[in-house]
């Protein structure tokens, strides 16, 4: 290693260490030089699968008194659940998970602390971390995915005027109002939404037909023909149409060009008063349908991916996600036009 330059060291070990930190520790091991070379970049892909190794990494930090140059960093930790010394989850009651919530936001505060400067990628799962109304601002930050969030209480500024691309894995779980306007509100250059857990919201398709310019077609958004054999009838048609709101969401979103949404299989939720869940499932598919069909036509200036409906996005999908970003794919935003992503 005495025969290269440490600079070439550096290129080297860049593309190296972006798997998470097991590279850059192993690397550091090899001998004194090695650590003092990958020093600086060790820590420049971080994943964090757990509380344990959380709090472990943010007491390295305090130690070193650090400030770490971190571009990547996946931060998973379910607060409902504590494994046992073998690793395997055990249930806790509701005062213990409050404790453990409010440990590990002082946890993930220290950390981000430190991150929010040179952070490229943010990625977090299964932990309700009020990531958009905290205090970090994140200047670089350019690919994120959070799980959900509070979208009603949003500070004056955005804190990401980097970011093109938000992955929001747990859709069904955000109030859809507060989401469109909020999502204007912190992310005005996003380019490329992904929406995981779609489920029964039948203005969704009103907000994605004027983003992306799609022309109405003969039935409005909202509009379900549910066929013959309906208990219901005909027809269903709810009596909002967001079209204006949705306009002015559009004008302050005016680079959002690629959309996907991947639905929550049906089966698996529940029905509601009357099939009342039934109904707003078909109108919410129907207008998704339409709009992904006129995008895949050529029509308006954007592309939506209607993905096939599913189960809830899951740690093992955020870590194959997380993984294709580090290899340098294209992750949850893909749409069959990586080229253009």
């Amino acid at each position: 290693m005495n025969h290269f330059a440490i600079e070439t060291w550096l290129q080297v070990l860049k593309l190296a260490c972006t798997d998470g930190g097991y590279t850059g520790r192993s690397l550091s091991l090899v001998c004194r030089k090695m650590r003092d070379i990958v020093e600086p970049i060790r820590f420049q892909t971080v994943s964090l699968v757990d509380a344990k190794k959380l709090k472990a990494f943010v007491r390295i930090i305090d130690a070193r008194n650090m400030s770490a140059s971190i571009h990547h960093l996946l931060i998973f930790t379910n607060p409902r659940t504590e494994g046992d010394d073998k690793g395997r989850p055990i249930s806790v009651d509701y005062p213990e998970e409050q404790r453990r919530v409010a440990e590990l936001r002082q946890i993930i505060d220290k950390l981000l602390s430190v991150a929010a400067p040179h952070v490229r990628t943010l990625v977090i799962q299964e932990f309700r971390y009020h990531l958009l109304s905290s205090d970090f601002t994140f200047p670089v930050l350019h690919d994120l995915t959070i799980d959900e969030a509070d979208f009603d209480s949003l500070p004056d500024r955005s804190h990401f005027p980097s970011l093109r691309r938000l992955h929001v894995s747990s859709y069904s779980a955000v109030r859809e109002r507060d989401f469109w306007s909020a999502l204007a509100h912190f992310a005005p250059a996003l380019t490329h939404l992904s929406l995981s857990g779609v489920s029964q919201d039948t203005e969704i398709s009103s907000y994605l037909r004027v983003l992306l310019r799609i022309p109405a077609g003969k039935w409005p958004d909202n509009l379900v023909i549910l066929g013959a054999d309906s208990e219901y009838g005909a027809d269903i048609c709810p009596a909002d149409d967001g079209d204006s709101e949705a306009a002015a969401v559009a004008e302050r979103l005016p680079v959002l060009r690629h959309v996907v949404v991947q639905p929550l299989d049906y089966q698996n939720q529940y029905d509601g008063w009357c099939g009342t869940g039934r109904l707003k499932h078909a109108v919410m598919m129907k207008g998704l349908r339409s709009i992904a069909e006129a995008s895949a036509r050529g029509e308006g200036v954007g592309k939506l991916r209607l993905m096939p409906e599913g189960l809830e996005y899951a740690f093992g999908d955020a870590w194959e996600d997380w993984r294709d970003l580090m290899d340098g794919g294209v992750g949850p935003w893909a749409s069959g036009h990586e080229g253009n992503m």
